[in-house]
């Protein structure tokens, strides 16, 4: 049972708490009725990974306010097409980090590490497959120094480029591993949540 998503704003829409599927361990302060305050919350944006309680207390009845546009604001900002975006971003972290500072100042409580593609199968098309842990652990750690501890950091996973059977050649078995090996990686660079977007 995950956490009610509903109060989401913007962009997509399967949200999970990463100590709800990934079971990670984390501490919070609550006030003598069990509820978090402001203050005591941003504290442990600060210290620690997001905890199903502490997301729960984010979601209920509230708007939630994620980051904007990323890709096309790289694009805008002088990346070129047909290059993976995960090797881009870490030649030019500035680029990345300014916007999602941005993101931060304008009011966003959670922004998307640039982890949408760093999957093995997608990096395979770069000669990237095996570089799905340092990616995705440096990738996370541009984030995280761009917000300073001023917002969540939330990874995120998407499609592989690959049909699953029968409708393609992909196996579920392979599929899985893929997501695991990726989501593991995530998990251990202490991600508060994982997004899971554009699924097909």
């Amino acid at each position: 049972s995950f956490p009610n998503c509903k109060h989401f704003l913007k962009k997509r829409n399967n949200f999970f708490a990463a100590s709800e599927i990934l079971a990670f361990k984390g501490k919070t302060m609550y006030d003598k009725e069990g509820r978090a305050s402001g203050r005591q919350m941003l504290e442990n944006m600060r210290r620690t990974q997001m905890t199903k309680k502490e997301f729960a207390e984010l979601t209920n009845g509230k708007i939630l306010y994620l980051d904007g546009a990323t890709g096309s604001n790289l694009y805008k900002a002088g990346m070129p097409r047909g290059v993976s975006t995960e090797q881009w971003v870490l030649e030019h972290p500035s680029v990345l980090q300014k916007l999602q500072r941005d993101y931060v100042e304008a009011g966003s409580q959670i922004v998307y590490a640039p982890t949408f593609a760093a999957n093995a199968l997608n990096l395979e098309f770069f000669d990237l497959e095996k570089e799905v842990a340092r990616l995705n652990k440096e990738l996370v750690a541009v984030s995280k120094d761009a917000v300073g501890g001023k917002a969540y950091i939330a990874g995120d996973v998407t499609t592989t480029g690959h049909l699953l059977e029968p409708a393609g050649d992909m196996e579920y078995g392979t599929l899985m591993h893929v997501y695991q090996e990726q989501i593991g990686v995530l998990a251990e660079t202490g991600v508060d949540l994982i997004v899971i977007e554009t699924m097909m």
